[in-house]
C-alpha cells in the first residue's frame, strides 16, 4: 500500500471515533443518577442540530469501519490456507484479545458496582440485567454477544467484525464468482432496512464485502476523488434534508442515501487533511488511541450524562445543547489523557488492550 493511502486511512481514524461517540451521545431522554428518567428539554433547533451530527454526519463512522477493514484484510492478499491462518492469528491479538479483556473487565466492573447502593444506579437501566440474576448461561452470551449486544455494548462491531473475517474464505469465494450480483443484493436489503438486526448485520456485511472487493482487485479506495467535490455538495444538501425531515415517512430512505454518499465524502476529504503535514501528524498521533477511546468511552457517558443531569437538570434547549456538545469533548480528552499517560508507564499492557495499534 502506497503513503498517500496509509495517510489518507489514518487521518481518518480519529475522527470517525469522535463520530461514534456522539452516536451514543444521542438521545432527547437519559437515566438520572436517582433512577428516575429525566426528559431533555429540546428545541427544534437543538433536535435538527442532533440529528444533524449524530444521526447524520457521525452514521458515516461504522460503515467506512467496516469498508476500510475490508479493504486492508484483502489488500495484497495471497489465498492459501497458511496466509489465512496468519491473518487470523493477527485478528485474534488485534481483535479478539482486547474484545475479551474489555468485557470482562465490564463484567466484573459491573457486578461490582451494582453491589454498592451508591454507585448501582449509574450501572443499571431498563435493558440492564443485574449481574446478581445472570443465569450461568448469561455470562458467556454477556462477554462474548451471543444473541445480543456484548456487555460492553459498542463492542458488537468487533464481534461482527471477527465473524466476517473467519469468513473471509466465503466472501473470497463470491468476490471471484459473483461480486456485483452480491454487492447489489447487499445494497438492495440495506438501503430497505433488512437485517440490521441479524449477526453480523447487513451493513457490516454490505460494506466489509464492498471493501473486500476493492482491497481483492487493487482497486483505489479513493477512486471517486475525481468526483469528490460534487459527491461532497450533495452529501451535505443530504445532510440538511435529513435532519431537516426526521420526522417524516421518507427519511429512512434518506437517512441510508445520506450514508452511502457521506462515506464516499469523507474519503475524498481525507486528501486535503493528509497534505496537510501538521494536521496529518496531529490525526495520526491521535489515531494511535482511537481504539482506547472506542473501547472506554462506555459506560463513561453514560455515567457522565447522569451526572450532569442530576446536577444541573437542564431546563432550557440552550443548556441541554451544551451538554451535547461539552460532555462527550469533556470525557474524550480525559480518555486521551489517560491513554498517553498508560502508554508512557505501561506500554506492553496498553498494546494489549487496544490490540497491539
Amino acid at each position: 500500500m502506497d503513503k498517500e493511502l496509509s495517510h489518507r486511512l489514518g487521518v481518518l481514524r480519529f475522527p470517525l471515533i469522535i463520530g461514534i461517540v456522539f452516536i451514543h451521545n444521542f438521545g432527547n431522554s437519559v437515566a438520572m443518577a436517582d433512577g428516575k428518567l429525566g426528559t431533555v428539554q429540546h428545541s427544534g433547533f437543538a433536535d435538527f442540530i442532533e440529528n444533524l451530527l449524530s444521526n447524520g454526519l457521525a452514521r458515516t463512522a461504522v460503515p467506512l469501519f467496516f469498508l476500510m477493514s475490508g479493504y486492508l484484510f484483502f489488500y495484497g492478499f495471497e489465498w492459501d490456507t497458511e496466509h489465512y491462518l496468519k491473518k487470523l492469528r493477527s485478528r485474534a491479538k488485534s481483535l479478539l484479545l482486547p474484545f475479551l479483556f474489555w468485557n470482562a473487565l465490564m463484567l466484573v466492573a459491573m457486578a461490582i458496582a451494582q453491589s454498592i447502593p451508591a454507585l448501582s444506579t449509574f450501572f443499571s437501566g431498563r435493558f440492564i440485567l443485574p449481574i446478581a440474576e445472570y443465569r450461568w448461561i448469561d455470562y458467556p452470551a454477556a462477554l462474548f454477544g451471543i444473541g445480543r449486544p456484548p456487555i460492553s455494548y459498542q463492542f458488537w462491531f468487533i464481534r461482527d467484525l471477527m465473524l466476517l473475517v473467519v469468513a473471509t474464505p466465503l466472501i473470497h469465494q463470491v468476490n471471484k464468482r459473483i461480486p456485483a450480483l452480491a454487492l447489489a443484493s447487499l445494497a438492495c436489503l440495506w438501503l430497505s432496512g433488512i437485517g440490521l438486526n441479524f449477526i453480523p448485520s447487513t451493513e457490516a456485511v454490505l460494506f466489509f464485502c464492498l471493501g473486500s472487493y476493492l482491497g481483492a482487485q487493487g482497486k483505489n479506495l479513493m477512486g471517486l476523488d475525481k468526483y469528490g467535490g460534487k459527491i461532497t455538495v450533495c452529501y451535505v444538501v443530504l445532510l440538511f434534508t435529513t435532519a431537516l425531515a426526521a420526522q417524516s415517512d421518507y427519511h429512512v430512505y434518506l437517512y441510508r442515501t445520506s450514508i452511502a454518499v457521506g462515506v464516499a465524502s469523507m474519503l475524498y476529504l481525507t486528501k486535503s487533511a493528509a497534505q496537510h503535514e501538521s494536521l496529518r501528524n496531529r490525526l495520526l498521533l491521535l489515531g494511535t488511541a482511537s481504539f482506547f477511546v472506542y473501547a472506554a468511552h462506555e459506560p463513561a457517558l453514560t455515567v457522565m450524562r447522569k451526572l450532569a443531569y442530576k446536577s444541573m437538570r437542564p431546563e432550557s434547549a440552550g443548556l441541554t445543547l451544551t451538554l451535547y456538545f461539552c460532555i462527550p469533548l469533556l470525557l474524550i480528552a480525559i480518555l486521551l489523557a489517560i491513554y498517553f499517560i498508560l502508554q508512557r508507564l505501561l506500554p506492553k499492557f496498553t498494546s494489549i488492550i487496544v490490540g497491539g495499534r
